[in-house]
């Protein structure tokens, strides 16, 4: 008898016995016990490939930076094992391996930093060492050997890889750096052997593949970005047709609603019992007409938020001209669509002294609505705060500051925050917004970086470049 019946003939048994009640009563309640367990444990189960799947999308660049830290720290020493133990090679270097593993450790950081400044400037010259320099002095050393032309191929695979101009210098120069060296180590002056050239056209035509599958790739992210564009200009097509009968119908009632309130109030003492409008109600229509009109102008500034963070960027449609920033902060202020009044009186300024740029005035006023839209964010998440707007004149030139003293961000999530499709807290935004603020302001060559304490504040500098008079 299986244990599934044996179970069903007990209850049955018990349900005819004294007491029955008080067991039913217990049975209910252990199954919605489990059934609460069980929904506790899809939901935790849920959230958790949710995270899985946001920390693989959006943090992939650095998971990729320390995936190759461990795989030079593992490999360097493990492989000069096997190629000096298992199946000797005419020539090893244990020192070498040394600094290859010294090289790479860094990389084991990247997960957090690899957006840092000082990351930016070791990635190209570890990476000049462990792949290009590295391979190509042992390739050389042992004399074109097909364990070391493999071994060469491997590396330059994972070194193309990755994006950049500095990539192909790190290539030229590792080579370079490479062959000098061997001939300093032999005093073999001269074209190599034949024996060692016949991979060179193997190696060239591996590095042309992948950087043909490196453009395809590209290609795929932009018409990615070119589909989302479509569908949003769509959806803005639809939703501003609608828009635009709601805010003229706005603008019909604040026209004479008011004028029919101020006859119902001069006859108001001839109106039945049943249909007088109370003073409070009155004031709250004028209000909620007023309510709609922002709401139509918010939604139509969000709709053409994501049309421009969407789009393509062309440098040849930006309209570049010289701006003051004083004055395109105190625009964009009266023109942003405040939800509340009481959030107005959240936000000061601090914009002397002054500056001029030269940028095009919608993207940068884009920019600072971004930003504006965030800060308000993080002070409705921690329920306090207050956003300062403020302009400085530093030793690299005038920037504009935007500083709210809301959630903060942790640390660790700082070095995404600017990558595409990223976004802080995960459930809240797209994550194109300040990748958007970032690729703009990088065509007028001005950068902008974030520092912030969690809990505390968060500040985003806009630096720019010295506009001469």
């Amino acid at each position: 008898m299986g244990i599934l019946p044996k179970i069903a003939e007990k209850v049955s048994n018990d349900a005819t016995e004294p007491h029955t009640g008080h067991r039913l009563t217990w049975i209910a309640r252990r199954q919605n016990q489990l059934s609460h367990y069980r929904l506790k444990a899809n939901m935790w189960l849920h959230a958790t490939l949710q995270r899985l799947s946001m920390r693989g999308s959006k943090d992939a660049e650095g998971a990729r930076f320390y995936f190759l830290g461990w795989v030079a720290v593992i490999g360097f020493p493990l492989y000069g094992w096997i190629w000096k133990y298992v199946y000797p090679q005419p020539y090893e270097s244990p020192g070498l391996r040394v600094v290859g593993v010294l090289a790479a450790a860094p990389l084991l950081l990247a997960r957090r930093h690899h957006e840092a400044r000082w990351f930016t400037i070791y990635f190209p010259i570890a990476m000049t060492f462990m792949a290009p320099f590295f391979f190509v002095f042992m390739y050389l050393m042992n004399d074109g050997s097909a364990v070391w032309a493999q071994s060469l191929l491997i590396a330059l695979v994972v070194l193309f890889h990755f994006d950049g101009k500095l990539i192909w210098i790190s290539f030229v120069c590792g080579t370079t750096l490479a062959y000098l060296a061997f001939v300093l180590r032999t005093g073999q002056v001269g074209w190599p052997d034949t024996a060692i050239m016949v991979n060179v056209p193997i190696v060239l035509f591996a590095i042309v593949l992948v950087s043909f599958t490196k453009i395809s790739r590209r290609i795929v992210q932009e018409e990615k970005l070119a589909g989302m564009a479509t569908v949003l200009a769509l959806v803005a097509h639809e939703m501003r047709t609608p828009l635009i009968s709601v805010i003229a119908s706005a603008k019909g009632l604040q026209r004479y609603v008011p004028p029919l309130i101020k006859v119902y109030r001069q006859f108001q003492d001839q109106v039945d019992a049943d249909s007088v409008v109370p003073p409070s109600r009155l004031e709250t229509t004028l209000s909620a007409i007023e309510r709609i009109k922002h709401e139509v102008v918010y939604m139509n500034a969000i709709l053409d938020l994501l049309l421009v963070n969407t789009t393509p960027k062309r440098d040849d449609i930006d309209t570049i001209g010289r701006i003051d920033i004083a004055q395109l902060v105190r625009d964009t202020l009266a023109a942003y669509p405040f939800e509340r009044d009481e959030q107005k009186l959240l936000v000061s300024c601090s914009l002397e002294p002054s500056f001029t740029i030269e940028a095009d005035g919608n993207l940068c006023r884009m920019v600072l609505v971004n930003l504006l839209k965030n800060a308000l964010r993080a002070i409705a998440r921690a329920r306090k705060g207050s956003i300062l707007i403020q302009t400085e004149i530093g030793v690299f030139g005038p920037c504009l500051i935007v500083r709210d003293t809301g959630s903060g961000i942790p640390s660790k999530y700082l070095p995404n925050i600017f990558n595409r499709f990223w976004s802080y807290p995960p459930t809240e935004g797209t994550g194109i917004g300040l990748a958007f603020c970032r690729e703009t302001l990088a065509r007028w060559d001005a950068e902008i970086s974030c520092r912030s304490r969690e809990g505390e504040y968060t500040e985003f500098i806009l630096q720019f470049k010295t506009v001469a008079p």
